[in-house]
């Protein structure tokens, strides 16, 4: 049978959200092979399905991880964040030049000298950035994303944003840092207008531990799966509630999202976190909510 944490990635990866949990923990998220050297340096944490190999005075300031392997996010999964995007229907060379915008590329990109932006490139083939970039994601978080292609970043660059390929190869000077600062929107849970119209989950002190609990109305019993985000969009906890089970049942219901703690039952510090609350019904019909939490 499988764990409550593998069942909630695979229930959301197949929705398309896939920066809540999966690979939103990590800066740097390979199917394949994930290769560093020279001076790079990246802040944050990596995961890869098959190899890591750091050489020379390669830096990885966060935790190194080959197990469990991750389900890898489909461009289809990646594209439902990604509603307004634009399509290039070519390869995509830009140099020296200012470059903004959410964008699909049926092709390779290439990207160097002194280019600048704030962007979200998903290419159909290879990306490669050399040179002197400064590049940043824009509010999703996701700077670069190739299925089945590599992307290498070398020279002098410096990134803001996770990058997501079957390979990834960073050289030289290279700096790569995560985005900062939660925002949640229809970018990260498409098709759902209003769900930022949720009042906050509190409006008064509560005695724990119903601090951080929740009312609501199933119509039916139904799948209930929560997960707990920091500011930084990185999942602290999770949990699972199957059909007829307290908190999945039909008619009302009162849940504790959460006791403060992260997965391995270790205090979280005080600051803004945020619950996703998933609902989902036998005949396929869901409903997502977003509850803000003050710790």
């Amino acid at each position: 049978m499988k764990s409550i944490k593998t069942v909630v990635l695979i229930f959301l990866f197949l929705i398309g959200i896939n920066f809540i949990y999966a690979e939103n923990n990590f800066i740097l998220f390979s199917d394949e092979k994930i290769k560093i050297s020279g001076g790079a340096i990246i802040n944050g944490n990596i995961h890869s399905n098959g190899e890591i190999t750091i050489s020379g005075n390669g830096t990885v300031n966060g935790s190194t991880t080959k197990k469990p392997a991750i389900p890898f996010p489909s461009q289809n999964g990646i594209l439902k964040n990604f509603p307004n995007y634009t399509l290039i229907d070519h390869d995509l060379k830009i140099n020296n030049e200012k470059f903004n915008g959410i964008y699909l590329v049926n092709g390779n990109v290439h990207i160097s000298g002194k280019a600048i932006g704030e962007l979200t490139i998903i290419a159909t083939g290879d990306i490669k950035i050399d040179g002197d970039c400064k590049l940043t994601s824009t509010d999703s978080g996701l700077v670069f994303y190739t299925q089945d292609g590599e992307i290498s970043v070398s020279g002098n660059s410096q990134l803001k944003g996770k990058i997501i390929a079957e390979k990834i190869k960073i050289s030289g000077n290279v700096e790569i840092d995560s985005m900062t600062g939660f925002k949640p929107t229809q970018t990260y849970l498409p098709g759902t207008d209003n769900l930022m119209k949720q009042p906050p989950l509190i409006d008064k002190p509560l005695p724990d531990p119903w601090k951080y609990s929740v009312q609501y109305t199933l119509k039916e019993d139904a799948e209930v799966y929560v997960t707990i985000v920091n500011q930084r969009r990185m999942p602290v906890n999770t949990f699972a509630i199957q059909p007829g089970e307290e908190g999945s049942r039909k008619g009302e219901n009162k849940l504790i999202l959460w006791l403060g703690n992260d997965q391995d039952g270790n205090e979280m510090p005080e600051g803004r976190y945020f619950a996703f609350q998933i609902i989902k019904y036998s005949n396929g019909e869901e409903e997502i909510k977003i509850y803000p939490l003050e710790k």
